[in-house]
């Protein structure tokens, strides 16, 4: 026991351990412990009037805090977010008592207030809508027409709104009450200011659109880093609607610095294998072990396999193995097989003797190897685009390729990889399952289990999907036998068990003779001493790692056993004479043809793009992206175009679309080009197709880094066919050169097809009764009549309407010239440029206005129509980047790139457009060189007067702060913050301007007259030509230099 003490002064007094008790010494031993250490002794329960008295509490005090926490009322805490939006709520409802005159927050919104009663909430609910939909003045927010809004968005307002004030103010309607002003919202408020109840819709690609994008991806439009790259995504996209899963679970990593073991699928994730069907054919099977499933499993345990299988149809585009063994002998990974004459000498009798089931095994170097690689521009510069060796192909260049394949095939939305595998998804609905006894007597396994998730179900219905996207209706699968769509098969004859001397290296392996010794010594501790916890644990942790290490060296025994066994059997069938004649598969011989096409960007120019199909698809609801890679993106439209209210469609621009570059019209693409969308027989003729395909290797300068699939052709000549100039003299320019005049081809081409689509009709009209010659034969005579003053300055569009009546004009109205001019453009894709060379009836070159080429997604875009359409797209993508970093439009190439982390935004833009929204999206998205653009830019800083003030383009995006500068000090901003060169010779060099504008790139002789208000005032006008232009020439070297004044 312990003695109690009393009093609060003064040192503790020593004390006297107590007695101990009899048979125990222990606390007198605590007691006499703790006198040593100098422990205080614990002191006796104080009373509440003491601890009062200590802590200086009365009474007074506390009837004061009672009166401090009247009006508080505590409650649990919310999450930041639900916070936030509760407080955002508040203020809404604030604002509408003001407005509503129902009394002031202070009184309404306290703790124990009178309650705001049902007639005033329904004021307050009307408040709040109107003020949303109407401004001040009681016109529509926007000025074409009244805007809708959703009723979901105030039904959410209305719900946080009463969630905040009862959390405030301790009242709370009832449910009859909420009951009947909901009531009032969705019914009475929906009416009368038109609310709308339409969710967004989210559409399923079709087996339709499935193949358009195939189309694409194989069409002249899309052009590739290189030819490795395009097949590469056909096998991405056949994996996605085939497999129904994630993309980062498919094939790519989450990006490109996320390097890790188990990102993305690798050559040892796959077992390769030659199969004999149900007519003794050879066919090609794969089975893909998917590593990174949702959630981030990296149990080996809970990864999914599943079985790419040969389907049997005419379109060997749609088979899966195509380009995966395309990938496999570009890459040279297979042990056995040297070529592909050596998988075309394999016989059926072959592959029965390995029991039907022929393993291509992959070399040991190439397991860790991803099979998506990604292709970024190798050291060279000018060489091309280069497949890494070992980085894998990331999700977010897939997506945009995606994108740019859902431009090309006139889809509304981005198309995602979950479109298509919501489409499987939808294949698997519609079809019928068997019995679950005859699936467990045909496969062995119980429907549901483990086993029968990962081997038999996911490897069926891969190819029951396979089979719809082939072909079939749905409801009729092929039947196909149930060992060709299980997991990897076991060799006929091959080894089970370890032969005696692995099982004699097992015994001598040194490793495994420590793991049994550290065992040994733990189970002795843990016998000697049982009640040691920590030693059992340890006992228990050696005897473990000492079997799981034994499984493990088995394994390794077993699977060299196992390729021995193989090997010697495989050396023999892969060297075997050639099977002459004898038929193969159609598809497998395709590989030889893709192999033959690794660097080539395009196919040839005869491929149609699919016309989009008729009615629209079925919208089922696809669920939000819970994708680990975080890039949720929107679903496709599919089998639709863009918003007709924005840009309408129009027989030209539909027309225009399939105007696309012509600039690989060889014999050997089109052939392919045959043989993938059309079919090819099998027999001698296809093999010796093929080996011509094999023998014509591509031309390395098909993969240009500045223009993809823009290079001379195979003999160094123009591949447009009516330049055909030889470039083997000037290979520096040939790109340029190149370039140049595919872009006067496609303006050519686009002139005439404007002229037969539109049958030059004259957009105006003289007036009622006055004769006006409104058709033309000759596009020349066409273009300056129209440009004369009377048609120019029509005030209505007298252009055909897009209707079935051919009679009927489109009838819009206008205010301007401008006006009409954007209007037959966008509208009617009128050509207006460069009428002076088509009336003396020169070539008519469309130059920049009606053919554009993005340097960013390096693809061309043909009429106003499709340029507006494209830099509308890339204008919020723009901004966003502005917002990220500031040096998103440096002047060095490499700057940009590293500050984006990517080439799509490695073109030079102007921030002063591009912030600008009262310009049209072509003129803010508009790309050149980054020379012209400093020009550019820099023409922007000298329009200021010597008194202006204007803030940085990058404080609207809340980069730079809102300061306002004069023109000297906003052009060294841009330059010190911002990366642009604008002062100096042309260079990356950056300069001040030192107080003189005239150091900028920009200045010239004429700039002297333009801009006066930046010469120094001893340099007016009285300064003589001469003079002034020696003066310049000592300010800045481009000074003078009339090519550097072109902007």
């Amino acid at each position: 026991m312990q003695t109690a003490i009393t009093g609060t002064a003064g040192p503790t007094p020593p004390t006297t351990p107590a007695p101990a008790i009899a048979g125990s010494n222990r606390p007198a031993i605590a007691a006499s412990t703790a006198a040593a250490l100098g422990k205080p002794r614990r002191l006796a329960h104080k009373s509440v009037a003491e601890l009062m008295q200590e802590s200086g509490t009365t009474a007074e005090t506390m009837q004061d805090k009672e009166t401090e926490l009247k009006g508080v009322r505590h409650l649990r805490k919310l999450a930041a977010t639900t916070e936030l939006a509760q407080k955002r709520a508040m203020a809404c409802l604030v604002q509408a008592l003001e407005l509503g005159q129902l009394g002031s927050a202070d009184a309404r919104l306290t703790l124990n207030a009178p309650p705001i009663a049902l007639e005033e909430w329904k004021t307050i609910v009307f408040t709040i809508v109107k003020a949303k939909v109407f401004s001040e003045r009681g016109k529509t927010v926007s000025a074409g027409g009244k805007k809708t809004y959703s009723l979901v968005t105030f039904q959410t307002i209305v719900a946080l709104m009463l969630s905040a004030y009862a959390r405030k103010t301790a009242n709370s309607l009832s449910k009859e009450q909420r009951i009947e002003l909901g009531a009032y919202l969705d019914v009475d408020l929906y009416q009368e200011f038109g609310l709308s109840t339409n969710a967004a819709v989210k559409y399923t690609a079709s087996a339709d659109d499935f193949k358009r994008v195939l189309q694409a991806v194989y069409s002249p439009a899309m052009a590739w880093s290189n030819g490795r790259e395009r097949i590469q995504f056909h096998f991405l996209w056949l994996a996605i609607a085939y497999c129904t899963l994630r993309p980062v679970e498919t094939l790519v990593m989450d990006s490109y610095k996320h390097v890790g073991d188990k990102d993305c699928v690798k050559y040892g994730d796959i077992a390769v294998f030659l199969v004999l069907d149900k007519d003794s054919k050879i066919r090609a099977k794969v089975d893909i072990t998917h590593r990174l499933l949702k959630g981030k499993r990296h149990d080996g345990s809970k990864f999914k396999t599943t079985v790419l299988y040969e389907p049997d149809c005419d379109l060997p585009v749609l088979d899966p193995t195509t380009p995966l063994l395309a990938l496999c002998f570009l890459d040279n990974v297979f042990q056995d097989i040297a070529s592909i004459d050596a998988l075309f000498a394999v016989s059926s009798d072959t592959v029965q003797e390995f029991g039907g089931f022929l393993p291509l095994r992959i070399k040991s170097e190439w397991l860790d190897i991803p099979i998506m690689r990604h292709s970024p521009r190798d050291g060279a510069g000018e060489s091309g685009w280069a497949t890494s060796p070992s980085e894998g192909y990331a999700y977010f260049t897939a997506t945009n390729r995606l994108e740019k394949l859902a431009r090309i095939c006139g889809f509304t939305a981005s198309l995602t990889f979950y479109a298509v595998r919501r489409a499987s998804i939808d294949v698997m609905n519609s079809i019928q399952s068997a019995s679950e006894g005859a699936l467990k007597n045909a496969s062995g396994h119980n429907p549901g289990s483990a086993m029968w998730n990962q081997r038999y179900l996911s490897a069926r219905s891969t190819v029951d999907r396979q089979a719809v996207f082939a072909g079939a209706d749905g409801s009729e699968v092929p039947s196909i036998p149930l060992e060709m769509v299980q997991g990897v098969p076991r060799i006929t004859d091959a080894p089970t068990t370890l032969s005696i001397e692995s099982q004699n290296s097992l015994k001598n392996d040194q490793e495994i003779l420590e793991a049994h010794a550290a065992r040994s010594a733990w189970r002795a501790a843990a016998t000697a001493d049982p009640e040691n916890e920590k030693v059992a644990l340890r006992a228990q942790r050696a005897k473990e790692d000492y079997y799981n290490l034994m499984e493990r060296k088995k394994k390794e025994l077993f699977a060299v056993q196992l390729r021995n066994f193989l090997g010697s059997r495989l050396e023999a069938a892969f060297e075997s004479p050639d099977a002459g004649d004898q038929n193969g598969s159609p598809v497998r011989a395709l590989k030889q043809a893709l192999e033959a096409f690794d660097e080539s960007d395009s196919f040839g120019k005869d491929l149609d793009s699919a016309d989009a199909p008729d009615g629209e698809l079925d919208s089922d609801a696809l669920a939000d992206s819970d994708d680990e890679s975080g890039s949720a993106q929107p679903a496709i439209a599919a089998g639709t175009v863009a918003d007709p209210t924005t840009f309408p469609d129009t027989p030209i621009s539909i027309a225009a679309r399939s105007l696309q570059p012509l600039t690989f019209g060889n014999e050997t693409c089109k052939r392919l080009t045959e043989i993938l969308f059309e079919g090819v027989s099998t027999g001698t003729e296809s093999r010796e197709i093929l080996k011509l395909l094999v023998s014509n290797e591509a031309d390395p300068l098909n993969s240009c880094w500045r223009y993809p699939g823009e290079a001379p052709a195979e003999n160094n000549k123009c591949p447009v066919p009516w330049c055909g100039k030889n470039l083997a003299r000037n290979q520096a320019d040939a790109a340029e050169h190149v370039h140049s005049c595919i872009r006067e081809d496609l303006g050519r081409r686009y002139a005439n097809l404007y002229a037969s689509v539109t049958g030059l009709h004259c957009p105006a009209t003289a007036g009622p009764g006055k004769k006006h010659v409104a058709d033309h034969t000759d596009l020349a005579a066409f273009l300056k009549h129209v440009r004369n003053a009377h048609c120019v300055n029509a005030k209505v569009c007298r252009f055909p309407a897009q209707q079935a009546d051919s009679d009927a004009i489109c009838g819009e109205k206008f205010e301007s010239d401008s006006e009409a001019k954007r209007h037959y453009n966008l509208v009617h894709g009128f050509i207006e440029k460069q009428i002076t060379a088509a009336a003396a009836g020169k070539p008519i070159s469309m130059g920049q206005s009606h053919v554009s080429y993005c340097n960013s997604c390096r693809e061309w875009q043909v009429g106003t129509r499709a340029i507006e359409e494209h830099a509308t797209w890339h204008v919020p993508q723009l901004l966003n980047a502005m917002k990220v970093n500031r040096l998103c439009f440096a002047t060095d190439l490499s700057v940009r790139c590293a500050a984006i982390k990517d080439q799509k935004y490695a073109a030079a833009y102007c921030p002063f457009c591009l912030v600008d929204e009262t310009l049209i999206a072509s003129t803010r998205a508009n790309q050149s060189e980054p020379c012209k653009q400093r020009i550019h830019i820099g023409r922007h800083i000298l329009v200021m007067q010597t008194d202006d003030r204007l803030p940085c383009p990058w404080a609207s995006t809340n980069k730079c702060p809102e300061t306002l500068m004069g023109a000297c000090q906003l052009a060294d901003h841009l330059t010190n913050e911002h990366g642009m060169a604008l002062a100096g010779q042309d260079g990356p060099v950056k300069r001040q301007t030192e107080g003189d504008l005239r150091r900028l790139i920009a200045w010239t002789e004429k700039d002297a007259k333009q801009w006066p208000q930046w010469l120094p005032h001893d340099e007016g006008e009285n300064l003589k030509p001469g003079k002034r232009k020696a003066k310049q020439a000592t300010l800045s070297p481009r000074a003078g230099n009339s090519k550097s004044g072109k902007s």
